[in-house]
């Protein structure tokens, strides 16, 4: 892999290099309102002109069309900066915009792209911000779900977010890629490529991104993918080999993956498409949850071609919670060859059993299964030098005559063994606009996991959502210039490195702050946007508790609806304030903060059981307390369908006692140790 150090070298260099071209220069608004594409691009013209340079996005929102990157071009996203994809398809280049870029009207894929990087050289896309595709504004129909009819009867669409084509020595690095209404981020052709660092995110359910994949890779060398976070509606990574439209035709080789977090109601990986080769590649260290298939490796998915040939891909280091853990085969390809195929060293659950399966004229080669511990085992027919050594996967035994019966279907392509509807374990049990699991009882982490980061914070939330919180909880404000941001305090002076209230600051003066210390780092505010990134579209719920004022409702909870987070998201406040939050959507999910008695004493009966009837009577679902509580007012509660969260307990020897007397979510700032305990009592989320 010499060629893809060489590569993050030069990235780490191109970022040093050349004057910063602030896009504001060049009169870019970053308001969300005004088109910045004009802007935007003198701004990346003028880089290139000079040589080399960055092109800097602030903070702010910069509403754009499509963008061209040029070489020798450090595109720099500062904190709180959004990259916003414009509704209008006017703004974006046609379908013809170079003679490798393809439209398709099946998939209502239209060739358009927000950031595109044709035949150029020394190109990064780097920072702390945000690229938004904007995918609401094409995927969602009149009725506020997707479009009737499927893909194709999308109006129309954006392609890839990021489009990179036949270019040398391009690194993505850091920056979150959020809701395109296609494919997020597609190198092909490329030599020397790097994407790192990066939260990767398409929407799932309830509203579904048709083809919504994370990263592809097809027909590039020397690539390397590491420390991603990615969670899509589709494959979360693709090795492809289609070189159909490109100038030089290469294979899909020296492709290295590491230390990604994987989950699709798809494949997390996916390898094949193309008639080339994809070769080389090592695959190690993932983190697979919430999926169908771990592993889908397919030569040929539609009639026609050659297919792809593998040889030499080795998986080793994963951890999988998915349905079925494998999909090995050829499909129409009756050619295909796989060879030196290794996967090992895996821990896990399935659902399902795993299928590999060749063609009888031409079998499955040099396939080794080694320290490989998931139940339901594999599936193979027609397979030569299938080898299993070590861990407890085993060969299926299948019957005889069921054997003859799927190798008569197999050779005479009526019908492939192995299929599974999309959905992952969690999300989407059924295809498009599913069913998606939301906790019923379970911990709520107090500002994300407070015993490892500051809460409050992106990395906070995060942590809480991989450790198996059932509910987040953070706090919401706005800022002087009309963005939200997490934070409890109205000063910043006890929690951050600045002073003063937030209302008094704007965005990018409270992106200049940190946190207070916290185990030796200081870590940044967030916008509402970027924790809502962090948290999956379902397996969770959110609680966000809102400090931003009475006239700020309506704000919060569009926001919310714009972000398909409806389904799993309640506003945490007073009783007047969620009336305010209704006017605007009514539907949206309340939690009843209201105390009907004093902070200091516990309440009497009567104040109890005023809380439940208040909101039952202001149609809450859930009331947020924090004071002792007998069990017959959860029940009351639970009769009037609404749910109780308490504040707080971190005492593991306490947390029976709790839901002994009916609390449904019991808020922690000590997520882990009270989660190890709700295990020990058997009690489950769902």
């Amino acid at each position: 892999m010499e060629k893809v150090i060489f590569a993050i070298g030069v990235c780490m260099f191109l970022s040093a290099m050349g004057a910063v071209h602030d896009v504001r220069e060049f009169g870019a608004k970053g308001d969300g309102i005004a088109k910045d594409t004009a802007a935007i691009q003198k701004a990346v013209d003028a880089a290139n002109a000079a040589g080399g340079g960055t092109v800097r996005l602030g903070a702010g929102t910069f509403l754009s069309g499509s963008i061209y990157l040029k070489s020798n071009v450090d595109f720099f996203l500062d904190r709180g900066a959004t990259l916003k994809g414009s509704p209008d398809k006017e703004d974006y280049n046609k379908a013809d915009v170079c003679p490798q870029n393809a439209s398709s009207k099946l998939e209502a894929a239209s060739g358009a792209h927000l950031l595109l990087c044709i035949e150029q050289t020394n190109v990064t896309v780097r920072g702390y911000g945000r690229i938004y595709g904007n995918s609401p504004a094409f995927l969602i129909g009149p009725d506020g779900k997707n479009w009737k009819g499927g893909q194709s009867k999308i109006p129309w669409r954006t392609s890839q977010m990021l489009y990179f084509v036949e270019s040398d020595n391009v690194c993505v690095e850091g920056v979150s890629l959020i809701d395109s209404p296609y494919w997020l981020c597609f190198f092909h052709g490329c030599t020397r490529v790097v994407a790192r660092n990066l939260l990767v995110r398409t929407r799932r359910e309830p509203v579904h991104t048709h083809n919504g994949d994370g990263i592809d890779i097809d027909s590039c060398q020397d690539v390397e993918v590491s420390n991603c976070d990615i969670d899509t509606a589709d494959d979360c990574i693709t090795l492809r080999a289609n070189t159909t439209r490109l100038k030089v035709k290469r294979p899909c080789e020296r492709v290295k993956v590491s230390n990604c977090r994987l989950s699709s109601p798809c494949n997390a990986v996916r390898i094949g498409v193309g008639d080339g080769i994809v070769r080389d590649a090592v695959l190690k260290d993932l983190e697979i949850y919430d999926t169908r298939t771990a592993i889908s490796m397919v030569s040929s998915w539609r009639k026609g071609g050659k297919g792809v040939d593998f040889k030499g891909i080795t998986f080793d280091g994963m951890k999988v919670e998915c349905r079925n853990f494998c999909r090995i085969y050829p499909r129409y390809a009756k050619d295909a060859k796989f060879e030196g195929i290794r996967i090992r060293n895996v821990k896990g659950t399935t659902t399902l059993p795993g299928w590999i399966w060749g063609y009888s004229e031409n079998p499955i080669s040099d396939i080794t299964f080694e320290n490989v511990d998931i139940p339901n085992g594999i599936n193979a027919l027609n397979i030569k030098n299938l080898n299993i050594v070590g861990g407890t996967l085993k060969r299926n035994e299948m019957p005889d005559a069921e054997q003859r019966e799927w190798r008569r279907k197999i050779d005479q392509a009526i019908d492939f063994p192995g299929g599974v509807k999309i959905g992952g374990t969690v999300r989407g049990s059924v295809a498009h606009g599913g069913s998606v699991k939301l906790p019923v009882r379970g911990m709520c982490a107090h500002q994300g996991d407070m015993q490892y980061f500051p809460g409050n914070t992106a990395e906070a939330l995060l942590s809480a959502v991989k450790k198996g919180a059932a509910m987040v909880e953070f706090d919401v404000q706005r800022c002087k210039t009309g963005e939200f941001v997490l934070m409890h305090d109205s000063t910043i002076e006890r929690l951050t490195t600045g002073t003063g209230r937030i209302r008094e600051h704007s965005l990018e003066e409270l992106k200049s702050f940190t946190t207070k210390r916290f185990k030796g780092k200081g870590y940044r505010i967030p916008t509402f946007d970027e924790a809502l990134d962090v948290i999956p579209d379902g397996g969770i719920l959110i609680n966000v508790h809102c400090y931003a004022g009475r006239a700020a409702m309506g704000d919060i909870v569009s926001k919310l609806k714009e972000r398909g987070r409806l389904h799993q998201s309640m506003v945490c406040s007073g009783l007047k304030d969620i009336a305010e939050a209704r006017k605007v959507i009514p539907e949206v999910t309340a939690n009843n903060i209201e105390r009907p008695g004093p902070r200091n004493r516990d309440w009497t009966d009567a104040e109890c059981m005023k809380f439940v009837t208040d909101s039952e009577k202001h149609k809450c679902q859930y009331l947020q307390l924090s004071r002792p509580w007998a069990k017959k007012y959860s029940d009351a509660a639970h009769a009037a369908g609404v749910k109780v969260i308490h504040f707080h307990c971190e005492k593991p020897e306490e947390l029976k006692d709790m839901f002994d007397r009916g609390i449904d979510f019991v808020m922690t700032n000590h997520l882990e140790p009270m989660n190890a305990e709700l295990n020990k009592l058997g009690i489950s989320n769902y």
